[in-house]
């Protein structure tokens, strides 16, 4: 008989897990069926399905409430810090973001009230909430959401009942608390790189507004050292050129580079970041090298490109200067002039713009020395961003990667990696 053993375990410990069903270890309640009557523009928040995440509480314009001297009388249904909170609707378990079970275990400090179609749990003694918060994060159980659900794509849901029944791998308390306490604090570490990085985009989106004029101005509001002139307006057309790109069918794209091949940049290239690239062998010369300028015209026209190498699809073309600029710069101009450019373009379902929709474009710039100061500057800010993008990444990796070695799998009765001092199943 195989033993019950995570993949990875620090030294230490050896003694095999113990299986639980997940309705032994927990206490429950079920979400609250508020009364619309009842809601206030500002109290004590109540948390709905839709106000979730894949993994937390999001802030939401249209917030519910109920009135704070009402409390007492929804005390039951008051979820306290480190509580975990679980779905019972919401798409099927493959659509991660909205999917029903999903698990979400409370970090902030606020009070919140539980609506229905959610339930709340808490560990009994001897059982730790955040170990078993961490064990719902396993493929293990989204796999068994899979099989309990109910329902279409869209619309699925899970009884309560049969949640309960999910099996747990579970070490003496001790072990829980330390590997409970380890992904928490692998989970601050995650927050902390998220919110620096979701700062440098705030500050970017600030130096985007104030960089470069607006509202009839002709000269931005912030401004580096050394430079007075009016910035010159211009028509578009009378600053760049438009070339479209090559249309190849999806049979001619391949899925990895070789010889005569060039990377075939499509829209999704631009919009995701979750996309593969794709390749297609081509000798023309309607190419594009790192410092071109492009845009994407059908679909979500007005989004810049630039710094790629390969060949654009045809719903995207070339910028081609007609005077002298520093293509840059002008992918930071037309990145704050975006609304504008994004207006132009055609109400339909498949939103598209003309070139003779930008051609009467007017466009504000500097001289060529600006132009560099400016783009150099907005490169140093994108080149921190993506390094904190990279560094959130590897995080998120790493915890992907003990959260596979740190519990047992595949029949096992202990983890692979675990700390030192423990050898209990």
């Amino acid at each position: 008989m195989s033993k019950k053993v995570p993949q990875i375990r620090f030294n230490g410990f050896t003694d095999p897990w113990e299986d639980r069903k997940l309705g032994e270890v927990i206490n429950y309640i079920k979400g609250f069926a508020f009364k619309s009557k009842d809601y206030k523009k500002k109290g004590i928040r109540i948390i709905r399905v839709s106000d979730l995440s894949s993994d937390k509480i999001t802030e939401s314009k249209d917030s519910i409430f109920v009135s704070n001297k009402d409390l007492d009388i929804y005390e039951k249904y008051k979820i306290n810090h480190e509580e975990i909170i679980i779905t019972t609707v919401g798409s099927k378990a493959y659509m991660k973001d909205s999917a029903v079970g999903r698990p979400i275990i409370i970090r902030e400090k606020e009070t919140y009230l539980l609506n229905q179609n959610l339930v709340k749990i808490t560990s009994i003694n001897n059982y730790n909430n955040n170990f078993i918060y961490y064990q719902l994060l396993q493929p293990k159980y989204s796999n068994y959401i899979s099989t309990i659900e109910r329902g279409n794509a869209n619309q699925a849901n899970i009884a309560i009942n049969d949640l309960w029944e999910y099996t747990l791998l579970i070490p003496k308390i001790e072990e829980q608390e330390k590997i409970g306490s380890f992904f928490k604090q692998l989970d601050n570490t995650i927050a902390l790189h998220q919110r620096k990085l979701d700062l440098l985009k705030e500050q970017k989106k600030g130096y985007l507004q104030k960089m470069f004029p607006k509202n009839g101005a002709k000269v931005p509001e912030l401004r580096f050292a050394g430079f007075a002139d009016d910035w010159e307006e211009r028509k578009l057309e009378d600053i760049f050129l438009y070339k479209q790109g090559q249309q190849v069918p999806v049979e001619n794209q391949f899925t990895k580079p070789g010889k005569h091949r060039h990377r075939f940049i499509r829209i999704v290239d631009l919009t995701t970041t979750d996309e593969e690239p794709r390749y297609i062998e081509y000798s023309g010369h309607n190419t594009i090298s790192a410092t071109d300028l492009f845009m994407i015209r059908y679909g979500k026209p007005g989004v810049i490109g630039y710094g790629y190498e390969g060949v654009i699809a045809n719903n995207l073309f070339k910028l081609i200067p007609k005077v002298k600029v520093n293509n840059r710069f002008f992918k930071y101009r037309l990145d704050s002039m975006y609304p504008k450019i994004q207006s132009l373009s055609s109400s339909t379902t498949m939103p598209a713009i003309s070139f003779k929709s930008l051609d009467v474009l007017d466009v504000r710039y500097p001289d060529i020395k600006e132009q560099e100061k400016i783009g150099a500057f907005f490169k140093q800010l994108d080149d921190t961003i993506a390094l904190h993008q990279r560094k959130l990444d590897l995080l998120k990796e790493q915890k992907k990667g003990y959260l596979q070695k740190m519990f047992p799998k595949n029949g096992a009765k202990v983890p692979e990696l675990r700390f030192a001092g423990f050898a209990d199943d």
